[in-house]
């Protein structure tokens, strides 16, 4: 039963992706592959409106996705934009990039969206995290030192693992402005992802898709209450 609705679903989003306008194939491709990862991520069975229960039925308004609560899945191009498939297109830049690109042979946080990579200084690209010293309350109301948790939570998405980092700005204090990459995942939205950083919407949109599902399902920061990484700054400097 497993494998029929997995081969139910592929045919479903491959239906669905075929008609999309994207100019090339590997577009088409980021298309599904943004759905069915969305898809996977959903833990029942009623991810999307198309999808089949038990007795064969479709789920209808008993999925996920018609549900305003809770997980919301990615089932249809519609909700496919520019700015996700661009996302995602972000992943194969390394051959095409490889004078931008930064790799592992010296590592140090400084915090959640700072790290040191070989004596570079590199300011997280599009995320805004907050800082060590801020605090916020936690689900129970208690208060917790959020920074710090922000920063332990880039640790443990770097790991062991190699970074590579693409450059795209140098700001004012002269670190790099940079995507960096563990594993062929994006460092800066899964912080956004998991809820220990904010898509930082004064300098890009990348991440809001990333930054709303985190805040839907009260993961991280969103999980309590907090002061924007900016607006503490501005009344603690």
């Amino acid at each position: 039963m497993i494998n029929y609705l997995i081969i139910v679903i592929k045919a479903f989003v491959l239906i669905l992706v075929s008609n999309v306008s994207f100019a090339d194939t590997s577009k088409r491709e980021l298309a599904r592959d943004i759905i069915l990862k969305s898809i996977s991520n959903y833990p029942g069975k009623c991810a999307c409106p198309y999808h089949l229960i038990s007795n064969g039925m479709k789920c209808g308004k008993k999925s996920a996705y018609s549900n305003p609560e809770g997980y919301n899945p990615l089932c249809y191009l519609s909700d496919i934009n520019d700015e996700m498939i661009d996302l995602k297109y972000d992943k194969k830049l390394f051959s095409t990039n490889k004078k931008k690109t930064i790799k592992t042979s010296s590592l140090r946080v400084v915090d959640g969206d700072t790290i040191v990579l070989n004596s570079k200084k590199i300011r997280l690209h599009g995320i805004d995290t907050p800082e060590i010293k801020q605090k916020c309350l936690n689900k129970k109301n208690i208060e917790y030192f959020c920074g710090l948790q922000a920063t332990n939570e880039l640790k443990k998405i770097i790991g062991k693992y190699e970074v590579s980092c693409i450059r795209k700005d140098k700001d004012r204090y002269g670190r790099l402005v940079s995507v960096c990459y563990v594993n062929g995942e994006d460092i800066n939205a899964l912080l956004v992802e998991r809820g220990w950083a904010l898509a930082y919407r004064k300098y890009s949109k990348d991440y809001v898709h990333q930054e709303n599902q985190a805040r839907i399902n009260n993961l991280g920061l969103w999980s309590g209450k907090f002061t924007l990484p900016w607006e503490w700054r501005s009344k603690n400097r």
